[in-house]
């Protein structure tokens, strides 16, 4: 079964350095992609993946995220 495409909104962590800590605060973020998995907890979203048999010698490769639920704002399937 294909996987479904979602639009997410989400609070994402910060990283900085040399930054005024009390002044950091989660950005809200948003991605498009494929739904891969999702159970109580989080979910897993795959925006780029191989489509074709791979050439290189280890298994092929996507890029996402995970996201755990308490970070969603918003959840979009779409299609």
């Amino acid at each position: 079964m294909e996987a479904q495409i979602i639009k997410i909104r989400y609070r994402d962590h910060i990283i900085y350095n040399r930054g005024n800590p009390l002044a950091m605060k989660p950005q809200v973020r948003e991605a498009v992609g494929w739904l891969v998995y999702e159970c109580a907890d989080y979910i897993v979203l795959c925006w780029d993946r191989t489509i074709d048999p791979s050439t290189l010698k280890r298994a092929p490769q996507a890029n996402g995220l995970v996201l755990l639920r308490a970070e969603i704002l918003e959840l979009r399937r779409i299609g």
